[in-house]
């Protein structure tokens, strides 16, 4: 008899202990579901920066490819072209085609920008006035140059995480795009 009520103890306390974690995981399981409900994009690291809030007249160009934003006039129409392999160009250009820059983005190997991929990207030659920048925390080139189709040039160039960038813009915005590139930031 002895052993019978110490099975129906033990049974009892088996049964009890099982109802004791189904309750926890329930409960549980309701402050998860809860917590969840609460939480925004911005507490959960999902691998995307948070939106940076532009200075009046300004939208953010965010590009998560090439882990990149910057701010840029609002009054610009933004086109991506995607180029053979990954390489894109993107143009910011406003209606009236006055005012614009594009940057071109290509997969590049080399830690330096080697006089070969400088010939290959502009065929003029010209690289007049070249002055160190830094971009981010990325130190960049700028110069003055030459394109067949668009005339003089301000362009600036800088490797990061295996891409070459190359932002062009028309000779005389250079004070405009330097602006602009002043903001740019890498995510």
């Amino acid at each position: 008899m002895k052993s019978k009520q110490h099975l129906l103890i033990s049974f009892g306390a088996i049964l009890i202990f099982i109802l004791f974690c189904f309750y926890l995981y329930q409960n549980n399981q309701k402050n998860i579901i809860s917590s969840l409900n609460s939480v925004t994009a911005t507490d959960i690291d999902i691998g995307i920066p948070p939106l940076r809030i532009p200075p009046t007249g300004f939208k953010e160009y965010r590009h998560l490819t090439y882990h990149f934003s910057f701010f840029y006039p609002d009054d610009l129409l933004v086109k991506e072209f995607k180029e053979l392999g990954t390489a894109i160009t993107i143009t910011f250009q406003d209606s009236k085609g006055e005012k614009g820059f594009q940057i071109f983005v290509v997969p590049y190997g080399e830690s330096q920008i080697t006089e070969q991929r400088f010939k290959m990207d502009v065929p003029s030659g010209i690289r007049q006035e070249v002055v160190d920048v830094m971009i981010g925390e990325i130190r960049g080139i700028m110069f003055f140059s030459q394109n067949v189709a668009i005339g003089e040039t301000r362009e600036v160039w800088f490797i990061k995480g295996g891409f070459l960038y190359e932002v062009t813009t028309y000779k005389e915005l250079d004070s405009w795009l330097s602006e602009i590139m002043q903001t740019w930031k890498f995510l």
